[in-house]
């Protein structure tokens, strides 16, 4: 019962601060390996900025959606009808729509649509049952009997989403792990908006977690000749900055509440 605007804003400095901790990866890699990215000659300014123009239409229907939704002119669900309405007028506009571009549009619409419906009825079932059974009420009274830090608490939550992360697809995890856990964060004193991003966040971090790391098999798929164990190595040291980012996150909640502040 979050609002949806103020967790997309929340959101934007925790993706600063991940950006950031990738960027210093990167940069004491190639400074250990300077093979790993080998140095170009500077292209001039204007070659630079005619390279954006192919991204201008993501930027415009980016500002449009997010600008629409934080001033308030429209709430999430409009901004979603918005935002196909004006990718498909760029798409007109840049001549790139097709009959086929727009049966292929309509069936990957329809089929996320009926996964995410699935997933969604499985969610209300099971809240219904975790209500009547008053299973995340009496499991979050346990915990905050319990004399222990409440950073402690959130330690193992973290441990236990991450864990659960390797193995299951991140929405559906969502929809198991939120009902029993959001009840639980709000009696530990966490604000519920934290709280969303952080979790994001954990979810993340498990789809690139040995064994399984889904998102690291999706790249396997897709870069075809490089082993798994390659991929799974070149994937560590940002693992570790994903770790510190939550943790930092931990320790200053401001990162994600701040901004949200001025809404």
């Amino acid at each position: 019962e979050e609002s949806i605007g103020k967790l997309l804003i929340a959101g934007i400095l925790p993706g600063l601060l991940l950006a950031a901790l990738f960027a210093v990866v990167i940069l004491i890699w190639v400074k250990r390996d300077p093979t790993a990215a080998p140095v170009q000659p500077p292209a001039p300014y204007r070659e630079r900025i005619r390279s954006l123009k192919p991204i201008w239409a993501v930027i415009v229907i980016f500002l449009l959606v997010m600008g629409g939704i934080y001033q308030g002119f429209f709430t999430p669900t409009e901004a979603a009808a918005v935002g196909a309405f004006v990718s498909l007028i760029v798409s007109l506009v840049s001549k790139r729509f097709s009959r086929d571009a727009m049966i292929g549009a309509l069936a990957s619409a329809a089929s996320t649509t009926a996964m995410l419906f699935l997933i969604l009825i499985g969610a209300i079932i099971l809240s219904r049952f975790l209500a009547v059974t008053l299973i995340p009420y009496k499991l979050s009274a346990y915990i905050a009997g319990l004399n222990v830090s409440r950073y402690v608490i959130i330690g193992i939550i973290g441990v236990v989403l991450i864990i659960l992360g390797c193995f299951i697809e991140g929405l559906s995890l969502m929809v198991l792990t939120v009902p029993i856990l959001y009840p639980l964060i709000i009696d530990l004193g966490f604000d519920g908006i934290w709280f969303g991003v952080w979790l994001v966040t954990l979810l993340n971090i498990g789809m690139v977690t040995p064994p399984v790391g889904i998102n690291v098999y999706v790249t396997a798929g897709v870069a075809r000749g490089v082993p798994l164990m390659t991929i799974f190595k070149g994937v560590t040291p940002f693992w570790i900055s994903m770790v510190a980012a939550a943790i930092l996150l931990v320790a200053f909640p401001e990162i994600a509440t701040w901004l949200v502040s001025f809404m």
